[in-house]
């Protein structure tokens, strides 16, 4: 209790977590460097799925990848360490803004236009806030050849303990292989997105 990290009910001989605890939190997480933490989830990653993962941060109005994993077979979209994407049309990218607000997104893009990379790509704004919400809503993203012709990517946010997304991480490959394990590596994007997170001390809401 001197230190902060219990504390007494009022009027009764319970305990509860103090608030000293968040300031340990915030201490730990300031000292974990996040490619640490996820480099062991990409290898696992790339070498289950056979495709090439990545983890990605914003900066902007750009998904910059801080990391990545090469899977089992090269493909023309190889992305390396320090590049960027749109965020708008990628699944990483959509994972790092689905929290946002629609007047976030709104300043976001106000004098940026939506670019068509291919026949695919959102480029309404209306469009694009629906999109978010599904996404936030389900707990990962999907990129169907809208950066990229003939490549889909799946992508999943990592959140910090305080329930902010701080990355997100994904993996892309050509579309045939991709779709034909769709709802498998859905589930192992979302399931690593989820472990992570909980490495980071993020609890979804109901769960203590």
């Amino acid at each position: 209790m001197k230190h902060g990290l219990i504390r007494q009910e009022e009027n009764r001989k319970t305990y509860q977590l103090g608030f000293g605890v968040y300031k340990l939190a915030s201490a730990l997480h300031e000292q974990l460097k996040i490619t640490d933490v996820v480099s062991p989830f990409l290898k696992d990653l790339a070498a289950y799925s056979t495709e090439n993962a990545h983890l990605a941060v914003r900066s902007m109005r750009q998904a910059v990848f801080i990391d990545r994993e090469r899977g089992g077979t090269v493909i023309s979209t190889n992305t390396n360490i320090g590049d960027a994407e749109e965020l708008y049309c990628t699944a990483v990218g959509r994972c790092l803004i689905c929290q946002m607000s629609q007047r976030e997104i709104e300043e976001l893009y106000r004098r940026t236009p939506l670019t068509a990379y291919t026949e695919r790509t959102i480029v309404g704004f209306d469009e694009l806030v629906e999109e978010l919400a599904i996404v936030r809503q389900q707990g990962f993203a999907v990129d169907r050849e809208e950066y990229e012709p003939h490549v889909v990517c799946i992508a999943a946010p990592i959140y910090s303990f305080e329930g902010k997304i701080q990355a997100s991480i994904g993996i892309s490959g050509p579309r045939e292989r991709v779709e034909s394990r769709f709802d498998d590596l859905v589930a192992t994007v979302r399931r690593m997105g989820a472990e992570i997170s909980g490495l980071f001390g993020y609890r979804p809401k109901g769960n203590l």
